[in-house]
């Protein structure tokens, strides 16, 4: 019912943008699905509409033999519970390999608890921030920090014009936001976003094999299998220090992965 509606208000405001869903359901399923809750009482339930141009099927885990070690690692680990905490890594893994596989030339890939609001232009926006490989909000600017850093943002993008291009890592470097939001990307297919997803991928496997190993405390903790420390090195890494990196990195307005505010009691 979330991914249904999440679609419906982006299809209701932009028709004409095309859309994808990864899933390990079928496509029978997933559209008998949808179908089932044509009745959720949303106000502008498009009802018949088509909700997704392409359903993929999610990659085969079990091809992924990089990743044979890190399940060892995991399943014997003194302290936390496997089954709980696999389906959280093998979830955040399969997402970044889904980025590598996105079938359009620009795709902003969002999680299924996603609600657009109407613009007028979304797809020429989203088109002309393309001009790097992978672009993320940084997490200053995201979720919600505080009302005040919201409007500040909200003006900056008013004032921004071209300026998420500016120098090498455009919001990135120059402020030291390294701590990046991956609910939200927009992906520039091409070489360059292949090489950034194995980077993240190396990344991710790399830094919860040592943390494993070095943290026997963990148990259910709701960090263990983050996406955004990995991510936050992949970035350092690229931007911040002298790197050979065959893709580049930018920063993406935070309105794309920003969490709505009430302003503070007066």
């Amino acid at each position: 019912a979330p991914l249904r509606a999440s679609a419906i208000t982006l299809k209701t405001f932009h028709p004409t943008v095309k859309t994808c869903l990864f899933t390990d359901a079928s496509e029978e399923i997933v559209r008998d699905a949808m179908a089932a809750l044509g009745k959720c009482n949303f106000h502008k339930d498009p009802g018949a509409l088509d909700l997704f141009d392409e359903i993929l099927a999610q990659e085969p885990f079990e091809a992924l033999h990089a990743l044979t070690n890190f399940e060892k690692q995991v399943r014997g680990h003194p302290v936390i519970r496997f089954d709980d905490v696999w389906v959280k890594f093998r979830s955040r893994l399969m997402r970044m390999r889904n980025l590598a596989r996105v079938p359009f030339d620009v795709t902003l890939a969002v999680d299924d608890d996603t609600v657009f609001c109407p613009t007028d232009d979304l797809e020429t926006k989203l088109r002309a921030l393309a001009t790097r490989d992978v672009r993320f909000v940084p997490e200053a600017l995201a979720k919600g920090k505080s009302y005040s850093n919201a409007l500040q943002e909200a003006g900056r993008l008013r004032d921004c014009g071209d300026c998420w291009d500016a120098g090498e890592c455009p919001g990135l470097e120059p402020h030291r936001h390294t701590y990046l939001q991956g609910g939200a990307a927009l992906l520039r297919r091409g070489p360059g976003l292949d090489a950034f997803v194995d980077a993240w991928f190396d990344s991710y496997v790399a830094y919860y094999e040592k943390e494993l190993h070095r943290n026997s405390t963990w148990r259910h903790d709701n960090q263990l299998g983050a996406d955004q420390p990995p991510l936050r090195d992949v970035a350092r890494d690229r931007c911040l220090r002298p790197s050979n990196a065959t893709w580049s990195i930018g920063a993406l307005p935070a309105n794309y992965n920003v969490r709505f505010l009430a302003p503070p009691d007066k």
